[in-house]
Formats: structure tokens, C-alpha cells, sequence
């Protein structure tokens, strides 16, 4: 509005009438322009105050943007996040990821991948006398496979499957339904001159795969942690304990951390009514959930009859340890043991020469050299008996931390037995005399059978 009163004022002058040289000899147009100069000043006035006016909101807008841009850097900078940036980036994300967490600087590494990734997988740590069309049952020899029907349990990223099996099936239809199951995972059965092995993997590494098992077809496979007989030991599983040689004992087994206890009575107790006995007591029903106690027999009779006892877990994914406060698994063979292959009829409390026991007829020694230690006990034939000389092995210091020696007699028929106590002694034994060839306990060569012929027909004739 001053601006327009202005330009009025300064149109008036411009338009204004002239009178100069009146007759009174005044300068009119300089009074007048002198009086609207006088009256343009407080619009003027005005005018510059609304400028300086102008210009301070300008700049007070201006800090009040800095203001608000500082703020926002604030606020962001009050985030820790914002103090610690975790970024790291790979040359080769197919081969390996990175990642990065708290404050660290700006580095660069040099990584050497020595094996990618491989496939998850579960497989035979031993091979087994089979073929894959070999039924459950046999799987390891007739009569060592699976001891009953089972179910194994297959979870594959997430996804469970089970798969049913008895005696009656072969591996061969059991390994297809696994397979058939899930595209991600994949079964294999390799066959060497030592036996099968078998695999179960998935079909890349990004793969998570799970097994366990309600039976024992994982054990039998030998895809589970396994305590069993070294070998078989000769004995009916359904005659007392104490004919194996076996003492009153404790077996703890420990299963993920976890401990059971096991007792047993040599003098009443026989393996098969003992196992039958712990399945049926319901306080080992968790331990039986992730663990199988079962015996094998050779299917002889008589003084050929022999067992083996196996301890295994059911889960590839379980720790399973085993201890005794007896002599079970020595004597059933569970560590490294030198044992008669049969049995001898003679009577240990006779001297080593007398007919009625071993009669022999010189002296020697047993030298045993464990974990590297070399150790001698002498046997006199005259006037020493088995008994002795067991007694002397169980008594030398040094050697019966390691080793202890056993008789097993039974019916007038013994059987001696030399074993280590725990599974991470190693040791030889060797004779100077004829000790242990008088007690089978040399490797022998013989036929298994008879054969028809005469000793003096070519071989051609047989």
C-alpha cells in the first residue's frame, strides 16, 4: 500500500500544474516539491523497516533449516547401531560367506578354502557280511542281524518320515523306501571285499538331516557307537554268569551325560533272563529308548556253543560311553583279549606237568609287552599250576593295571583268558615254553570239516 501511495505522490508531481513567475515572483513547483519530499519520508521509513524486517526472516528461516538438519544428525548419531556399521562382503559367496559383529576396523582378509561344504551323511563305520538282498536277520552272519522289528525315524530339513522294518525284510526294501521318501536324500550301499557298508546322506550340503531308531538295525550296520564282544565267547547265554568267568559287577552306561546302572550276579543271573529282565523293568525305559543291550550266537551246541554281547546306541547323533565295577566286559571280550580258542579238559589246581592237567614238560615264561613295557613272568611245570601262574600275572606291579588274567572253568573243561581292562590298553603276548599252545590259545589252520580220502591219495583223488 506505501508503495502505491508513492508512485501517487510521484504521479502528482509529474502532473501537477507549473506556475512560474506569478505575480508575486514565488517558486511554487520548488515548495511543493519540497513539502511531498517532507511527506514521503515516513513511507520510506516504513519501507526500509519492512526490508530489514524481510531480510531477518529470511535468515532466521535459514538457521531454523540448519537447526532442523543438525537435529536429524543428532538424533541418528544417538543410535549406537549408527556408530558401528558390521558390513562384510565375500570375493566369492558361493564358496564363502561372511559376516561381522561389534566395532571393528576396516581390514581385509585373505581366507584359503581347503574343502567346501560337503552332503550331511550317516554311514557304516565297519563293514557287515551281507549283500543287499541279505534278510534283516542275517545281516553280519545268520542270526546276528536285527533282534526284532523297529522303526527308523527320518526327519529331512524339518520334515519327519518313519519306515517300519522285521526280520523278514531285506536291505534292498528297506534302502528304496528310505529313498523313495524324500527327493532331498539319497541311500547307497557300497560293496567291498570285507563286506557292505551303507550310506545315508542328503543330496547337497544344505541339507539337515536326522536318523534314529526304535531297533537295532542302525547297530547292526554298524551306523551307531558300538560296544560289543571283540569276539565270541565260548558259552550257552542262558548258563550262569560266573561259567563266562564273570564276577558279581556294575555296569554304568552313560548316555549323552546321562547314567544308568546296570547290576548283575554272576552266580544267579544268565545274559539272556538279564536282558529280558532289564527291558521289563520300566525304570531303564528311557535308557532303552536310545540304547539296545542284545547277545548273538554262533548257532552251535554244546562245547562249540559261543556269544557275542552288544551295547549300542540307537541315535548316530548320541555319545554313549560304557564302565564296569566287575569284570563283564573283559571277559566278554569288550577290550583287546587273548583267550583260549576252545577249551582244554584239565584241572587247574594241578601242577602244570601232571597228566590230569596240562602236561607239559619244561619251563618257560609269558612275556607281555604293553603300551610298549615289556613284561616276563616265569612258570615252573614241576611245581607250579595254572593257578599260580595266573595268580603271579595278576599280581606283577605295572602289568595288572593293564591286563588281568582269567580261568574260566566249567564241567572239568577251562579256558584261560588274558585281557585288557579298559579299551585304550594295547598289548602282545608271546611264550618261551608251550603254555598257551597246550591252551589253543595260537592261531590254528585246520579244516572245518572232514574230508573224504586217504591220507596216501594224491589230492587230485579227493
Amino acid at each position: 500500500m506505501s508503495t502505491d501511495y508513492l508512485s501517487y505522490l510521484s504521479g502528482s508531481q509529474q502532473n501537477r500544474m507549473h506556475f512560474a513567475g506569478a505575480a508575486t515572483g514565488l517558486d511554487i513547483n520548488s515548495m511543493i516539491d519540497a513539502e511531498m519530499t517532507k511527506a514521503s519520508e515516513p513511507v520510506k521509513k516504513l519501507q526500509e523497516e519492512e526490508k530489514s524486517l524481510t531480510n531477518r526472516q529470511t535468515a532466521l528461516q535459514n538457521v531454523s533449516d540448519r537447526l532442523d538438519t543438525f537435529r536429524t544428525f543428532v538424533n541418528d548419531w544417538k543410535l549406537q547401531s549408527n556408530f558401528f556399521h558390521n558390513d562384510a562382503t565375500s570375493s566369492n559367496e558361493d564358496v564363502l560367506t561372511v559376516t561381522t559383529s561389534g566395532s571393528v576396523r576396516d581390514t581385509t582378509f585373505d581366507v584359503t578354502v581347503d574343502n567346501l561344504a560337503k552332503n550331511q551323511s550317516y554311514f557304516s563305520t565297519a563293514s557287515v557280511s551281507a549283500k543287499t538282498t541279505t534278510r534283516l536277520e542275517n545281516l553280519g552272519g545268520t542270526g546276528n542281524g536285527i533282534a526284532g522289528a523297529g522303526t527308523l525315524s527320518i526327519n529331512v530339513n524339518g520334515t519327519a518320515y518313519e519306515v517300519d522294518y522285521y526280520e523278514g525284510n531285506t536291505l534292498e526294501e528297506i534302502t528304496e523306501q528310505i529313498e523313495s521318501l524324500d527327493d532331498k536324500l539319497q541311500v547307497y550301499a557300497v560293496n567291498s571285499s570285507d563286506g557292505l557298508k551303507l550310506f545315508f546322506s542328503g543330496t547337497d550340503a544344505g541339507v539337515n538331516l536326522q536318523i534314529s531308531d526304535s531297533g537295532t538295525l542302525l547297530e547292526s550296520l554298524n551306523m551307531t557307537e558300538s560296544h560289543k564282544s571283540g569276539g565270541f565267547v565260548l558259552g550257552d547265554p542262558e548258563a550262569k554268569m560266573q561259567t563266562f568267568g564273570i564276577n558279581d559287577g556294575q555296569l554304568t552306561v552313560t548316555v549323552d551325560g546321562t547314567d544308568y546302572t546296570l547290576d548283575y550276579n554272576a552266580a544267579t543271573n544268565d545274559f539272556d533272563s538279564w536282558i529280558t529282565a532289564l527291558y521289563t523293568d520300566s525304570n531303564y525305559d528311557t535308557l532303552f529308548e536310545k540304547v539296545s543291550i542284545y547277545y548273538g550266537s554262533n548257532g552251535q551246541t554244546g562245547d562249540d556253543e559261543a556269544m557275542k554281547l552288544f551295547i549300542n546306541s540307537k541315535n548316530p547323533e548320541s555319545d554313549v560311553t560304557i564302565s564296569d565295577s566287575g569284570n563283564m566286559l573283559e571277559m566278554m571280550r569288550f577290550f583287546e583279549t587273548y583267550a583260549s580258542a576252545e577249551r582244554v579238559t584239565a584241572d587247574s589246581s594241578l601242577t602244570l606237568d601232571q597228566a590230569g592237567s596240562l602236561g607239559l614238560t619244561s619251563d618257560g615264561a609269558l612275556q607281555f609287552n604293553v603300551d610298549g613295557i615289556d613284561y616276563s613272568i616265569d612258570y615252573l611245570v614241576g611245581t607250579q599250576t595254572l593257578q599260580n601262574v595266573v595268580d603271579n600275572i595278576n599280581a606283577e606291579s605295572g602289568l595288572n593295571a593293564k591286563v588281568s588274567a582269567n580261568i574260566v572253568e566249567d564241567g572239568g573243561e577251562l579256558q584261560l583268558v588274558l585281557s585288557a581292562k579298559d579299551n585304550s590298553t594295547t598289548f602282545e603276548v608271546s611264550d618261551t615254553g608251550n603254555l598257551l599252545r597246550a591252551l589253543n590259545m595260537t592261531e590254528e589252520f585246520e579244516s572245518t570239516s572232514a574230508v573224504t580220502g586217504a591220507d596216501t591219495n594224491y589230492l587230485a583223488d579227493f
